[in-house]
């Protein structure tokens, strides 16, 4: 398959066409040059980094190998000791501290609710909602939330 176009135009255009392809094709070449002096300078850092950063490389033996399994009494602690967390503030979920003011109130509404606790409306209206659909809750005739007991 072959495609032709062709079109007309004066010499001073093509002339001026001409010259900048020609400049367009000088300056990809110079930053074909320049990307390439980077990347021969680039790996010679990088093959200088290796030789000087890496330590000879020898296999160890069977004794080593063992010596460095880790007993139990010097493995890793977990993060959760019992002193961790005696020492952290237990976080409690919105659910949690939406029910224990409801709860400690003996009857609020939700803008109060809002006030107290900063969520916006819509986080108040789902944890009211999981709260009555557990039955923990209900909405009393004048509005307020109570706790069932």
């Amino acid at each position: 398959m072959k495609i032709e176009i062709k079109f007309e135009i004066d010499k001073d255009s093509q002339e001026l066409i001409q010259s900048t392809l020609n400049k367009v094709a000088e300056n990809i070449s110079n930053f074909v040059q320049l990307v390439e002096k980077f990347n021969l300078k680039s790996e010679d850092e990088k093959d200088a980094d290796i030789k000087s950063e890496s330590p000879p490389i020898s296999t160890p033996k069977k004794e080593q190998k063992a010596e460095t399994v880790l007993s139990p009494s010097t493995k890793p602690k977990s993060s959760k000791t019992s002193k961790n967390r005696a020492n952290s503030k237990k976080k409690r979920s919105a659910t949690d501290h939406i029910f224990n003011l409801i709860k400690k109130s003996g009857g609020i509404n939700v803008e109060d609710l809002k006030n107290t606790t900063g969520f916006n409306a819509k986080k108040i209206a789902d944890v009211v909602y999981r709260l009555k659909k557990v039955g923990k809750i209900q909405k009393r005739d004048d509005g307020l939330y109570v706790a069932v007991e």
